[in-house]
């Protein structure tokens, strides 16, 4: 009788996802109040909360310690093919006043301008999305009226002079200003693609700058920053060369698929919807959330190693 036993290694229908490794935030969190501060930078941050909170990410310690005029320019790179798959952006309401909060921290109300998806206390129900016209999309006399944009990229970071990781990374804003340049940006990509008649494309390696600029409103005599997409790679040379890379591909031989990355719309991403809120909303007037309240208490953390004389920046 024969003792040997096949092990069965893998599971089928299961696909791998490579996860966010960083967030690339302007500002970061007060420890005291909870309201977003030193927003005429960049700063790089793990992507997952504590007590409220995204600590600085470690790994990117030199360049967190930076000063501020050498965190204002970041280069990156697409990776993914498509732009649902890299970018998302929609009004959405997380909270608002006298109104019934998700017991998932999901938004109170989530729409694109026509429809939207508004949250009863028991289930999600469609409505007409009234855009502008909302209750509340209407500026209060003061801070920011509950429904505004809310956008999401993924890409990875690109460093030239120095030695940084460069995992998977996210970027979120609640801007209207910084949601225009992104989606400008990948309009421009789609009409250049469109324009030589390209259908089946890609848009992962293609390479862009993240430049963060200080508007004002003199209506409100106040300051702002906005984050603009600037390409670095002509996108018709880009998507021409794809045309000799893939005929090199095609007589290639086959390699195994490996583990993709994680999507916008990837339930792991879904999931992340009230932090991403949390850190670049100030918290509501009137309101104090466990995260408000446990970040009263001043943590004692290490300072991180001070920054060399080598390069920091990407």
């Amino acid at each position: 009788m024969s003792t040997h036993v096949t092990i069965p290694n893998g599971i089928d229908g299961l696909e791998g996802r490579e996860q966010v490794g960083a967030v690339v935030t302007i500002g970061r969190k007060d420890s005291n109040r909870g309201f977003p501060i030193e927003k005429d930078r960049f700063h790089i941050v793990w992507p997952v909360e504590v007590n409220g909170r995204r600590d600085p990410h470690p790994h990117f310690g030199a360049f967190n310690k930076a000063p501020a005029e050498h965190r204002r320019m970041l280069t990156a790179q697409l990776v993914h093919a498509r732009r649902d798959e890299a970018f998302a952006f929609r009004r959405q309401c997380f909270r608002a006043p006298r109104q019934p909060s998700h017991p998932r921290r999901l938004p109170f109300c989530m729409g694109d301008g026509t429809t939207a998806q508004r949250w009863t206390g028991r289930e999600f129900r469609e409505i007409e999305c009234p855009g502008d016209r909302c209750e509340f999309s209407q500026q209060p006399a003061k801070g920011k009226a509950p429904c505004g944009p809310h956008m999401k990229a993924l890409f990875r970071l690109v460093w030239t002079k120095a030695d940084f990781p460069t995992p998977l990374c996210k970027f979120t804003s609640n801007g209207w200003g910084s949601t225009a340049n992104w989606v400008g940006f990948f309009d421009g990509l789609e009409r250049a693609a469109a324009t030589l008649g390209f259908e089946d494309y890609s848009l992962a390696g293609f390479r862009f700058q993240l430049q963060l600029v200080e508007k004002t409103n003199p209506e409100t005599n106040s300051r702002f920053p906005v984050c603009q997409v600037i390409p670095l790679d002509d996108p018709y040379s880009f998507f021409l060369a794809q045309v000799e890379a893939r005929k090199q591909i095609a007589a290639a031989p086959k390699v195994a698929a490996l583990a993709a990355p994680v999507r916008v719309t990837d339930a792991a991403e879904v999931e992340q919807i009230a932090a991403d809120h949390r850190q670049n909303t100030p918290p509501m007037r009137g309101t104090r959330d466990v995260e408000d309240v446990e970040a009263e208490i001043v943590e004692n953390r290490p300072e991180p190693p001070p920054v060399g004389d080598d390069g920091y920046l990407g």
